[in-house]
């Protein structure tokens, strides 16, 4: 991937392991729309605990709704 060392050191990893019809620029799209809605959801008061809804939201982004 061009410009490779340019990129954070954790897209490095990932970029190994994303789907290969995936880009960079939409993985980090999508990761940033899961982050603004956990937030949106504790600014609107619908969480207590804004961190753990991002680690939420980011799993469900990544893992999918199906148990494990």
């Amino acid at each position: 991937m061009a410009g490779t060392s340019l990129m954070p050191r954790c897209v490095r990893r990932m970029d190994r392991q994303v789907r290969g019809d995936i880009s960079v620029a939409l993985l980090a799209r999508h990761v940033l729309e899961a982050m603004e809605m956990a937030m949106r959801d504790w600014a609107e008061d619908r969480v207590d605990d804004p961190m753990g809804h991002v680690r939420l939201m980011l799993g469900l982004a990544f893992q999918g709704v199906t148990k494990r």
